[in-house]
C-alpha cells in the first residue's frame, strides 16, 4: 500500500510556485488551517490523524512551517525516537509572523516540556531558539507561570523576559492580581525572583493606591522573610540578574 502524501493546493502564505509534498518514506497527512499556513503531520504508527483539532500525542511529531519541512526534520525526527514519550512541537519560521499559526492543544505544559528537552538534548542552538520562543508564545496568559518555570531552571534570560511579559499584561489588564499571584507563587519561587517579582509590584503599584495597600497586606504576612531575603539578595546584585523597566 503506497502512503505517498497528497498534493497541497497553494496557499497565498506560503508562496510556493507549485504544490509541494512532504517527503515520501514516512506516513504523512497535511491540512491548511484557518491561517492558511500548511501543517505537516508526521504519524509513526501509520495510522490516519484527525487534523482538525490537531490533538498531539505521544507518538506524533507535529511540524509547523510555512515552507516543506526544513532541515531541522532529522534532528527533530531523531529526538523524537531517542525521547518515544516526549510530546514535540515545533513552531518553525512562524513566531513572529503577522499570522501566527495557532493549533489546539499547544499547552503551556507541552511547551515547557518541549523547551527543558531541547535544552538538555544537546540540540541545535536554532532548536532551542525555536522551543524557547514557542515557549513565550504559550506563556502570553500566563507569565507567572512562566516565571515559575525560569526559577525552577534557573535561567536567568527566562526570568527577565518572564518578567517583562508580567509588566506588559499588568499594562493591558490594569486588574490583573499581581499582588495575590505573588503570594499564591511565594513559596515556589527562587529567593532572587520572588524579590524582582516583588520589585516590579512595588513599581506597578505607586501610582494605584488601592492595589497598593492590597500589596503592602500581602507583602506584611511574609515580613520578615521577606526583608531577610532582602538582606540577602541586595539589590546591587550583578547586573545580569537585575530587571529593569529600561
Amino acid at each position: 500500500m503506497s502512503h505517498e502524501p497528497p498534493l497541497l493546493p497553494k496557499s497565498p502564505l506560503i508562496g510556493h510556485a507549485a504544490p509541494v509534498r512532504p517527503p515520501a518514506d514516512r506516513h504523512w497527512h497535511a491540512f491548511h488551517n484557518d491561517s492558511a499556513f500548511t501543517v505537516w503531520i508526521l504519524s509513526e504508527d501509520g495510522v490516519s490523524f484527525k487534523a482538525s483539532r490537531c490533538r498531539l500525542t505521544s507518538r506524533t511529531l507535529l511540524l509547523a512551517s510555512r515552507r516543506p519541512p526544513s532541515p531541522l526534520l532529522n534532528e527533530i525526527t531523531a529526538l523524537n525516537l531517542k525521547y518515544p514519550a516526549a510530546v514535540i512541537a515545533i513552531f518553525l519560521d512562524m513566531v513572529h509572523s503577522e499570522h501566527p499559526l495557532k493549533i489546539d492543544g499547544i499547552t503551556h505544559s507541552t511547551a515547557r516540556s518541549l523547551y527543558s528537552l531541547t535544552a538538555h538534548a544537546h540540540c541545535s542552538a536554532e532548536l532551542i531558539e525555536q522551543s524557547r520562543q514557542l515557549l513565550y508564545v504559550s506563556s502570553r496568559q500566563c507569565p507567572l507561570d512562566l516565571l515559575l518555570f525560569a526559577s525552577s531552571q534557573n535561567d536567568i534570560e527566562i526570568g527577565r523576559d518572564a518578567l517583562m511579559l508580567i509588566h506588559e499584561r499588568q499594562r493591558v489588564e490594569s486588574d490583573f492580581p499581581l499582588a495575590q499571584d505573588w503570594k499564591r507563587c511565594f513559596e515556589q519561587l527562587e529567593p532572587l525572583w520572588a524579590l524582582e517579582l516583588g520589585r516590579l509590584i512595588n513599581l506597578e503599584t505607586e501610582a494605584n493606591p488601592a492595589e497598593r495597600c492590597n500589596w503592602l497586606n500581602v507583602r506584611a504576612e511574609f515580613d520578615p522573610t521577606y526583608d531577610h531575603l532582602a538582606s540577602l539578595l541586595p539589590y546591587a546584585s550583578p547586573p545580569e540578574v537585575v530587571w529593569r523597566l529600561d
